[in-house]
């Protein structure tokens, strides 16, 4: 297929079938000449081929934005050729872009269509969020030349209009689409815009002459770059009371139900988890997504610009030092005491577990022993009679149950084995009695040292909150502090462009606008001059020919000549007081509108030194607050390292007290085994 190049005079060459379309018209690759393939053509529909459509490209073109350099103007594609075909407009050429519909980043999920380098955007992957950071700049960087030129507002700003690729280069497509606009009036409208990017002020909107602002344009990017970084919109909420029945996006935003308006809450029945992400932004973004969603909703002026986004996104965002890192989970970690010893089996274990292989191995000599002394034990050994016939011996605790396996399974004379059961029964009574203490007090421990941690628990979290609000209020203020910078005519004209560009700009745009702003002012000092002494003029002419008159009707005719002469004096002093008054004041004038062109003239360097001094005066200001801010952080963790100190030495004298409790009762339970020759 050929084509006309109306702007260039060449001729196209186009692929026979188009790659994509829609309902405007469809797209075809350009094949030749070779010069031209980084280009693709979009040819209208025949029912859109209107003259309007023509004028409004031809506009486009001759009006595009300006770029500071070719990356730039790769984010936006815009025309650059009319298309004709039999001398009829067809069409128009603009630079080829590929990618994906921004679509795929403001969902909660990537698409799983999308090949492996696409993961790094998965939001929750580490890097995720920086890297979308970027891909917001771009498009903020896009709308900030395109706004700059004061001549277009895009409307219909939403992620289907916008291209992506996996490095996070994005493009601005439809350009075609695009409002023109000239002051407040309209010379070429836009489509409708789509509701829920839309400001709020579009659902009360009656489309007329008068066009649109670029803060239409602001809110419908703050929504965009919010459902980029969360992957939700910022009004997505089920809402109760008297909004129940708002359950479109686009009703919720006509009523600015923005779900981090602290003064909505009550609104809300369910907020989805996707939106806590948002606590977790710098500062400065929370407060330029604030900023559009709260106080913007109603008032337009307050909604942030490309620019103040470009400031937040961009490389100036590094420009404000993090104040220091909070301390760690590993700093924050208190001494854990050891409740359990080494021998603390002999607390735990059962009786029979502990003392059977030591009473199998202390029977003989415990035999040997009785029998040494038998004499002695002879009122036992009667007793024990007594205890068989009424079989009581076996009537003991439960605990000791082993011990009738112990008498069976073991060959023991039955006059020593009331002499054994007396024995263990007195080792049996002290370890029950440790046992018992040893339970009580290991509980007291666990719960005083449970105690210990919910305490430090909650002087961390306390630590946290109030490293969070003083980073919180920095933050503010550092943004608060660069907007009254960026809020200054001088440094407004200069921002992100180097010294040698300041320069440049300032030589060849600036400093002409303002020498012509200076000759106008002039020029009025002098109209105002002439109007102020008009009055005065007139009133003395008129004062004289009255004069003048009447000496022609009432003075006698030889003294007229000599009356008239006194009054052209009179008149012509009065006059020239008049002159002069005029004549000095517009010197006054003229001199200082020439000094002050002189200066204007060689300020080149003095405007490059007035703007490193509003730079330099922020960044004072920033650092006496960081310095102020990172003082009261310094006592807000010292004080916190000091309770962490105090609870260490706590933890470890309870570990040491617990350790000492539980020595005495081994030893006591030991002391008494050896008394009975057990041990």
């Amino acid at each position: 297929m050929k084509v006309w190049n109306a702007t260039n005079h060449v001729i196209l060459i186009l692929n026979a079938t188009p790659f994509a379309q829609g309902g405007e018209g469809c797209l075809y690759k350009v094949l030749q000449p070779q010069e031209y393939v980084h280009l693709v053509a979009k040819i209208y529909h025949s029912n859109k081929r209107t003259k309007q459509r023509q004028h409004k490209l031809r506009y486009l073109i001759e009006n595009p934005p300006i770029f500071d350099n070719n990356t730039q103007g790769q984010l936006i594609s815009w025309p650059v050729a009319i298309l004709e075909m039999q001398q009829r407009f067809v069409g128009f050429l603009m630079p080829k872009v590929e990618g994906e519909l921004l679509e795929i980043l403001v969902t909660p999920k990537l698409p799983r269509h999308l090949p492996t380098k696409w993961q790094r955007f998965e939001l929750g992957t580490e890097g995720a969020l920086a890297l979308r950071q970027k891909v917001c700049f771009n498009i903020a960087v896009a709308l900030y030349h395109i706004h700059q030129t004061g001549k277009y507002v895009m409307v219909d700003l939403k992620p289907d209009n916008i291209l992506i690729q996996s490095n996070g280069l994005v493009a601005l497509v439809d350009m075609d689409s695009i409002e023109v606009i000239r002051g407040e009036q309209i010379l070429f409208p836009a489509a409708m815009a789509t509701p829920e990017f839309a400001p709020p002020e579009f659902h009360a909107l009656q489309r007329s002459s008068k066009a649109l602002p670029i803060s239409w344009d602001a809110f419908s990017m703050a929504v965009v770059f919010y459902k980029i970084l969360l992957g939700i919109h910022p009004f997505a909420a089920t809402t109760k009371g008297q909004f129940k029945d708002a359950n479109g996006l686009g009703e919720k935003l006509k009523h600015g139900l923005y779900v981090h308006n602290p003064n909505q809450q009550t609104y809300f029945s369910a907020i989805p988890s996707l939106h806590r992400a948002f606590d977790h932004f710098p500062i400065a973004l929370q407060y330029l997504f604030n900023l559009c969603f709260i106080q913007g909703v109603k008032n337009e002026r307050m909604r942030p610009s490309a620019e103040d986004w470009c400031l937040v996104f961009g490389n100036e965002q590094g420009q404000d030092e993090e104040l220091m890192t909070p301390l760690g989970d590993d700093v924050l970690k208190i001494y854990a005491p050891i409740l359990k010893i080494e021998n603390i089996d002999w607390l735990t274990n059962s009786f029979e577990c502990l003392f059977h292989p030591l009473i199998q191995a202390a029977l003989p000599t415990l035999l040997d022993k009785f029998k040494k002394e038998r004499y002695n034990w002879w009122k036992s050994i009667k007793r024990f009679w007594k205890l068989r016939s009424n079989k009581d011996f076996l009537k003991v605790d439960k605990d000791l149950e082993f011990l009738t396996n112990l008498f069976t399974e073991t060959a023991i004379p039955d006059q020593w084995k009331v002499l054994l059961f007396q024995k263990i029964q007195k080792v049996f009574d002290v370890y029950q009695c440790e046992q018992q203490r040893y339970k009580v007090f290991n509980e007291s421990y666990k719960k005083e040292f449970t105690s210990h941690q919910e305490a430090w628990k909650a002087c961390q979290m306390l630590y946290q909150k109030q490293y969070h609000q003083l980073s919180k209020a920095y933050r503010k203020k550092c943004v608060e502090i660069r907007q009254n910078q960026n809020t200054q005519p001088l440094w407004k004209a200069f921002i992100g462009k180097t010294a040698s560009r300041k320069q440049r700009f300032l030589e060849n745009k600036y400093l002409p606008t303002q020498q012509q702003d200076l000759e106008e002012g002039y020029l009025q000092q002098i109209a105002t001059i002439d109007a102020r002494y008009q009055p005065r003029w007139e009133a003395l002419e008129n004062t004289h020919y009255e004069i003048l008159n009447r000496i022609d009707n009432l003075i006698k005719p030889t003294r007229k000549v000599e009356e008239k002469a006194k009054e052209e004096i009179r008149f012509i002093r009065e006059r020239q007081v008049i002159i002069d008054a005029i004549k000095n004041q517009k010197n006054v004038a003229k001199n200082t509108y020439e000094h002050q062109k002189k200066i204007l003239h060689t300020s080149v360097k003095h405007y490059i030194e007035q703007l490193y001094e509003i730079e330099n005066s922020a960044n004072n200001q920033i650092k006496v607050l960081r310095q102020s801010i990172r003082l009261r952080l310094s006592k807000l963790e010292d004080d916190l390292l000091a309770k962490k100190e105090r609870y260490n030495k706590t933890l470890l004298n309870l570990e040491m007290s617990f350790v000492k409790n539980c020595s005495r009762s081994i030893d006591l339970i030991k002391k008494e085994a050896k008394k009975q020759d057990i041990l």
